[in-house]
């Protein structure tokens, strides 16, 4: 029995790496990281301009504002989407505003000949991320999370199924054909 914990420990460098004292939390702060890094990916776009805008130059507006700033001419260019309304204005800031259902909207752009157009709010990279590659990291950790916890209860590894210390013993059996070959019951 000390023996097979001496393994262990020699297997896993010592006991002392961090990755397999603790993988839950390796895969979870690997999993916010990636959700921090990749939240800043805006939507799409409709030529170009509307995704290449800074941060640092959005500002979260009313819709009333950027409608009075559209009719005084103070907007290069506008972008509408199912919930939202991105202007961008003369000087290059953009100014965000939820999406009012309001008819009037593009006449007063077509009237002031301001270029318009629907963007998407997703961006293809972060649906395929959130879509694909984070269940499939999810499950992947829930995998090697149960694969540990069954090594150290049953013995063996994740494909080890079937086999127990009593059968994997280096003591062969004793009991020869000649032994029994006279008893009426080995035959059956």
């Amino acid at each position: 029995m000390d023996n097979r914990k001496n393994d262990d420990k020699n297997l896993n460098n010592g006991g002392n790496n961090f990755f397999n004292k603790n993988p839950i939390l390796i895969f979870a702060i690997f999993a916010i990281v990636i959700v921090v890094a990749f939240r800043g990916l805006g939507g799409g776009d409709m030529d170009g301009t509307l995704l290449g805008q800074s941060a640092a130059g959005s500002k979260g507006t009313s819709y009333s504002e950027i409608k009075e700033m559209i009719k005084n001419k103070q907007v290069m260019q506008v972008g509408i989407s199912e919930t939202s309304i991105k202007a961008v204005d003369n000087g290059g800031r953009t100014y965000f505003a939820k999406r009012v259902n309001d008819p009037t909207l593009v006449p007063i752009l077509e009237e002031q000949k301001i270029p318009y157009g629907a963007y998407s709010e997703t961006n293809w990279f972060t649906e395929i991320l959130f879509s694909w590659v984070l269940p499939i990291f999810i499950f992947f950790g829930i995998w090697m999370f149960l694969a540990s916890r069954m090594q150290r209860n049953m013995g063996g590894g994740i494909l080890g199924m079937g086999s127990s210390k009593k059968l994997v013993n280096s003591e062969k059996p004793k009991v020869k054909f000649a032994d029994v070959a006279g008893v009426q019951e080995a035959k059956e």
